[in-house]
């Protein structure tokens, strides 16, 4: 992650990184970074099919152990096929995209999409308004040595990169609904 990869969402000012936060250049606007995710979301929340102590619990228990697919199978086993297999990353051959392509996907929670993905384009930033869906994947994608994507906690109505930042932008479902009318 730099700060030239993201800009300030209120006002598109550029962020400099200053004491271990995002500030805004042109304005009082200050983003933490936590645990190496940077946080735009002006209200926090928790949304996820297991409640947030879970989650917790996933994210130690894949932290200590180094293996996440162990963990998922004792912890949550009902979301293992959610989370293990990379056959839903096969919808590329549906995307325009390539080795050099910069994906956004927005509403990434554990990386359904973003880890197979992450494996044929240059660089993918995982989405999500739920900070421990993305911590969850960073500790996953730390654990299987992928090192191009950037977890970001934001809503997608207020975005933190310039214009024209990606060559792809995938939507899940519920991102999607913000679109409806």
């Amino acid at each position: 992650m730099k700060p030239s990869d993201f800009v300030c969402p209120s006002d598109h000012g550029q962020l400099v990184l200053e004491n271990g936060v995002l500030r805004s250049t042109s304005s009082d606007k200050v983003y933490e970074i936590q645990d190496g995710i940077p946080v735009f979301s002006e209200t926090r929340g928790y949304w996820s099919n297991v409640p947030k102590h879970t989650m917790h619990r996933v994210i130690n228990k894949s932290i200590e152990t180094r293996d996440w697919r162990s963990v998922v199978k004792s912890q949550i086993p009902l979301y293992e096929r959610h989370i293990s297999p990379l056959f839903r990353g096969d919808i590329h051959s549906f995307l325009a995209m390539n080795s050099e392509s910069v994906v956004l996907d927005a509403g990434s929670m554990w990386g359904g999409l973003t880890i197979p993905l992450s494996q044929r384009c240059k660089c993918i930033f995982a989405l999500d308004q739920t900070w421990e869906s993305l911590k969850y994947l960073s500790v996953r994608s730390d654990i299987d040595g992928i090192k191009n994507i950037v977890p970001v906690e934001s809503s997608i109505s207020r975005l933190p990169f310039k214009n024209e930042k990606f060559d792809l932008t995938i939507f899940n479902e519920s991102s999607a609904e913000l679109f409806k009318n």
